[in-house]
């Protein structure tokens, strides 16, 4: 999804960042000035073309119409203007991505930059408190545990976030697991980070919301409702929920109508696009009205105190781009690699080494000799040129890199 954020909204967005905001009993969401101020930084706006006769919002999202999917792109007309507005995934430092963990070649997950406390890795943010950035689901089943605990705390800094993905597709790895228990003190609950938690299994295992959570990004319960029970109470503390956090597309559940009940809060928040779902589409028991606020609701508001955030229509700025700098880990992870890759070529006896003695049982096992017995491994490293099998070419090449032709 396209940014055109101007450098005085980011400005602006970052002296109202809420990273190092301490835990409070009671939350100023009354306001929705409030609210657009401390969220700006998700909002980007352009002008684009418009040739209506006439200024108007759009009527569907006025009127809350429940045919209207759900979009993270919506449009507002005023003073002969339209003006397209995007709601982006929250930056790195507000957990949209999981800078803690990654994938290997053969997709198992890699954490660095962590903190490993009895199973749970942690990372520490620039606010100085914790995110969980995942789980060692083999610390849990080696000791037959059935319950995920998450400490409030970790060497006394407060545990205030799930980063994404952190415990997508538990129960697959973790068969065992139940429950999952919350502690109070998390506030931000990113994308996809418990989406399918609990496998197919989901009435069946427990999870609870913190009591002071202020935030829930795309899919962060994505098929795992019911592990709520009949139930979910959002708390008074919530400002923002994706209009996907919350939804659940079992088709059994859907066809019996076994979907959790949703009660929000009367005071108004954020949403993307003024709706909650709890199924496919917009859920019934919610009340849906003018407490849940769309990114469209902002618009009017920045128009009038931030237009210079706003796009002109037809300029050809492109924004400036910055890649991030690779990690240390990941070169070095590389390098390794690539160290072992380049031994392990024509290696045929796995003795991490490449000789003549190696072209010899290549030759002999080419040749169908039965007395020749290779590993899966040696198997691997003869085929040379991966073709699946191996032949006299295999044996010339294994020649070729002895003799350093190649």
């Amino acid at each position: 999804m396209k940014k055109m954020i101007s450098a005085a909204l980011v400005a602006i967005a970052a002296s109202l960042s809420f990273t190092g905001t301490p835990l409070v009993s009671a939350y100023d969401t009354e306001s929705a000035e409030y609210l657009y101020e401390k969220y700006l930084e998700y909002y980007s706006v352009e002008e684009t073309p418009y040739d209506a006769p006439e200024d108007h919002v759009n009527p569907a999202l006025l009127a809350k119409n429940k045919e209207l999917q759900a979009s993270d792109t919506m449009y507002y007309r005023a003073d002969g203007k339209q003006y397209t507005a995007y709601w982006e995934p929250a930056p790195d430092e507000h957990y949209a991505r999981n800078p803690w963990c990654n994938y290997d070649d053969s997709l198992n997950l890699i954490y660095h930059d962590c903190i490993c406390a009895d199973g749970i890795y942690y990372g520490l943010q620039d606010d100085n408190t914790y995110a969980v950035a995942g789980a060692d689901y083999d610390y849990f089943i080696e000791k037959g545990m059935t319950v995920l605990n998450i400490p409030a705390e970790l060497e006394g800094k407060p545990v205030t976030g799930i980063a994404k993905s952190a415990f997508s597709y538990a129960k697959y790895q973790w068969k065992d697991l139940q429950e999952i228990i919350l502690p109070d003190s998390i506030q931000r609950i990113c994308a996809d980070a418990f989406n399918r938690a609990f496998a197919d299994c989901a009435a069946d295992c427990k999870i609870n919301m913190p009591l002071n959570i202020r935030y829930l990004g795309n899919g962060a319960f994505y098929n795992a409702m019911q592990a709520f029970g009949d139930t979910l109470i959002l708390p008074d503390s919530i400002e923002y929920v994706h209009w996907n956090a919350l939804q659940d597309h079992d088709l059994e559940r859907s066809a019996a109508s076994e979907y959790v009940r949703l009660v929000v809060p009367e005071h108004i928040f954020l949403t993307t696009d003024g709706f909650l779902r709890t199924q496919d589409s917009v859920d019934e028991s919610v009340v849906t009205g003018d407490q849940m606020l769309s990114i469209i609701d902002a618009i009017p508001y920045v128009l009038e105190n931030h237009p210079e955030s706003i796009k002109p229509y037809g300029t050809d700025t492109v924004p400036v781009v910055n890649e991030p700098t690779e990690p240390e880990w990941v070169s070095e992870k590389a390098d390794k690699a690539q160290a072992v890759k380049s031994i392990t070529i024509g290696d045929v006896n796995c003795d991490n080494a490449v000789d003549i003695s190696d072209v010899v049982i290549a030759a002999r096992f080419a040749a169908e000799d039965t007395t020749v017995l290779l590993t899966a491994q040696g198997k691997q490293n003869a085929d040379v040129n991966a073709d699946g099998n191996i032949t006299g070419d295999d044996v010339i090449l294994i020649l070729r890199k002895i003799a350093k032709l190649d």
